[in-house]
């Protein structure tokens, strides 16, 4: 097998990292994010929002990874707006941070 085939075949094997949300979530049922690692074509769609040194990165990432279980997404652009300005910029961050970081390494073994 190739570099390429064996790069390739490690993305796919990854699969779905689970993010928990207890903010967000009902008792004792925190809303779950489900998010794939992040490609480096990924990373720079969210770059540009970063150039002026602000924080929208963050809420790129959501936009663009967040689902839930069965891959639907959580959020569109349309939901920009309320992302930036109606919701707590920690937890944002904090599940943005972990979709950037990709799979732990328990994760990774358990794959």
């Amino acid at each position: 097998m190739s570099a390429i085939e064996q790069a390739t075949a490690h993305y796919q094997a990854v699969g779905l990292r689970r993010i928990d949300v207890p903010e967000w979530g009902a008792k004792a049922k925190p809303f779950l994010v489900f998010s794939t690692p992040m490609t480096i074509y990924e990373r720079r769609k969210c770059a540009p929002a970063s150039i002026a040194g602000d924080l929208e990165m963050y809420v790129s990432a959501l936009i663009l990874k967040a689902t839930d279980k069965n891959g639907n997404k959580h959020f569109t652009e349309d939901d920009r707006h309320a992302l930036l300005c109606k919701v707590d910029g920690a937890i944002v961050t904090r599940i943005a941070l972990q979709i950037f970081a990709g799979p732990s390494t328990e994760e990774l073994e358990k794959n």
